[in-house]
């Protein structure tokens, strides 16, 4: 994975604090930098770096995301309640600290791809109906699934046909 980190102008990296392949916490300092004369190679042509454009496989990645999440999924999670159930969502923020649940996988989806569209994949089986992450319950640091059985038309564990 690659992040893009902006510097608030010319700057001489004098060490970095971590290696290729290591796991970083959010606020994790990566590299010390001392500020540096500007040259005419910094100004050419580049202007200003837009910190607000987004882009387009960073945005596909976000509305990934966006549709496997509930707020994605509107009939699904309508489903759910008619029939006087909550989400797999819905029971983590309940069981998890607020704001602390990080999911993992959410980009998985079923391996249909020989009978169904790809569109249909990601729209029907976002995480292939296995919500997994990392969170704080009552302050102590946890990992856990938590199973959807309302996926499209699949048993858990059932293996996609030779």
């Amino acid at each position: 994975m690659e992040h893009e980190v902006a510097a608030p102008g010319p700057v001489t990296v004098t060490r970095v604090l971590v290696e290729v392949g290591d796991a970083v916490a959010e606020g994790t300092p990566l590299l010390v930098t001392e500020p540096a004369e500007p040259t005419a190679e910094d100004d050419a042509g580049t202007g200003p770096a837009d910190l607000d454009r987004i882009r387009p496989d960073l945005a596909e990645s976000l509305e990934r995301h966006r549709i496997g999440l509930d707020e994605g999924r509107p009939d699904a999670v309508a489903r759910r309640h008619d029939s006087g159930r909550r989400t797999a969502r819905e029971n983590l923020a309940e069981l998890c600290d607020p704001g602390t649940f990080t999911e993992y996988g959410a980009l998985t989806i079923a391996a249909q791809r020989r009978r169904r569209e790809l569109a249909d994949l990601i729209a029907r089986t976002p995480a292939d109906g296995l919500v997994t992450g990392t969170a704080r319950v009552g302050g102590l640091p946890c990992a856990g699934a938590v199973l959807r059985l309302h996926r499209a038309g699949r048993h858990p564990g059932r293996a996609e046909p030779p």
